[in-house]
């Protein structure tokens, strides 16, 4: 249902009661922020300084380049490989982009008012860009109650999207699934396992799949340590894997967490005998770790190795912009962009509820990650992931990582298009599931 001018103004009036603030009500159309002039404006929330800065300011470098392309003052960018023809580099449905920010230092209240006076007072039509799943959380709360279209950053906690809200990046249940089947086949058919987890609702979430997926797979589970979230000695827990003796050990932390779980392991001298294994190689952790993350073995969403159509460009593009390479968290806050404007392009109209008609059941390709398909019922993307090992060396800002492995988007609306995908690379698909064997065809 459309939201009336009627319920734009409540809802907005309640907005502005918690902000105790004078405001400004932009919208004066059938839908929020309606753009009437000659532009349109785009909100970003991030984390600009705290504790995941650092990849707040990959997330914004890469928003910033995709408006640039968008509005024809950088270069193509993807636009030029993007499968969609329907952006132009001139702008959005005739209108230059401009964009406001705001941050959130990873902070759920900062996240929530920053959207508030990003909707409210600078009237953006849509928002991108959080890099926590409970700064991301609260922003779409806000973007679902008054009808803003969302697009988070890259997190990958479980299922938050809704009717206005889609996601780039994997799910860490995904992942881990990809994780263990790789290791599974890499490693051992029937390793010994031990699990290391954070008591944080995604790390939770992280050891449980990883546990289902290891059991389908019939692997021999013999521990379990859980961890309060932020406890720095956990020595004496690890050191108890010794006598487990596993095959693997499945790291399912984040953040500090995770870094304190490498460093006490390398420390301990148990990683020389095992592989360590983690749903998501995260670029911040990965450089915390330091020396102590060489072998471990992980998920990413997007290489700046990948040889996927579009990938190289992105890469170029991006370099000759800022002087470095982008993360995964670069290329993510770029292809969301990008999906929203050609979704907007598609439509022909800013309207949340025609933004999503776009999107759904969309198929695409030429963004770095493969064929790609947006799902009507959970809008989380559906793409190629890599598998890849830390090094422990880095580049730049970037930790190396050595992609070992790729399992490709599957079972999409197009089955045949699928299957030629996955054959190329050396899958099938079967039953929705990307599998290593022998194609047909």
């Amino acid at each position: 249902m459309k939201h009336s001018r009627r319920r734009t103004l409540k809802l907005f009036s309640g907005l502005s009661a918690s902000l105790a603030v004078p405001h400004i009500v932009r919208a004066q159309g059938s839908y929020v922020n309606e753009p009437t002039g000659s532009s349109v404006t785009l909100g970003f929330v991030t984390s600009q300084t705290g504790a995941r800065a650092s990849e707040g300011y990959q997330a914004q470098a890469g928003f910033e380049l995709a408006v640039d392309d968008l509005n024809g003052s950088g270069g193509d960018g993807m636009l030029a490989t993007f499968s969609s023809r329907a952006l132009d580099g001139r702008g959005l449905l005739g209108k230059r982009i401009n964009w406001v920010s705001a941050d959130d230092q990873s902070r759920i209240d900062d996240a929530r008012a920053g959207a508030r006076r990003l909707i409210e007072w600078d009237g953006a039509i849509a928002l991108f860009g959080n890099v926590t799943t409970s700064s991301a959380a609260a922003v779409q709360g806000i973007c679902a109650e008054v009808g803003v279209s969302y697009f988070p950053g890259a997190i990958h906690g479980q299922r938050f999207t809704d009717d206005f809200a889609f996601r780039f990046s994997a799910t860490g249940g995904l992942a881990t699934r990809a994780v263990v089947q790789h290791a599974g086949q890499s490693i051992s058919s029937r390793p010994r396992v031990a699990i290391l987890a954070s008591q944080f609702p995604d790390s939770q979430y992280f050891a449980e799949e990883a546990e289902a997926a290891g059991s389908s797979l019939g692997w021999d589970f013999l521990s379990r340590h859980d961890f309060p979230a932020g406890t720095s000695d956990i020595a004496s827990q690890l050191s108890r894997l010794r006598n487990d003796d596993p095959d693997i050990v499945l790291a399912c932390g984040q953040g500090y967490d995770l870094v304190n779980q490498l460093q006490t392991l390398a420390n301990l001298g148990i990683t020389e005998n095992l592989r360590v294994v983690t749903p998501f190689l995260e670029n911040l952790v990965l450089l915390g770790a330091g020396q102590a993350a060489a072998g471990v073995i992980g998920a990413l969403d997007w290489s700046p190795n990948s040889d996927a159509s579009g990938s190289g460009v992105f890469v170029r593009s991006f370099g000759n912009r800022y002087g470095y390479l982008p993360t995964n968290i670069a290329h993510t806050a770029y292809c969301q962009t990008i999906l929203y404007a050609d979704a907007v392009a598609r439509a022909g109209s800013f309207d949340p509820h025609a933004v999503r008609e776009a999107l759904e059941g969309f198929e695409f390709d030429g963004l770095g990650v493969g064929a790609s398909y947006m799902p009507p019922d959970n809008h989380e993307l559906r793409k190629s992931l890599l598998i890849g090992t830390a090094s422990g060396e880095r580049e730049g800002d970037i930790a190396a990582v050595d992609i070992d492995d790729i399992c490709p988007m599957c079972g999409t609306n197009s089955p045949e298009s699928c299957s030629q995908n996955a054959c190329r690379q050396g899958y099938c698909c079967e039953d929705g599931t990307c599998k290593r064997q022998p194609c047909d065809g």
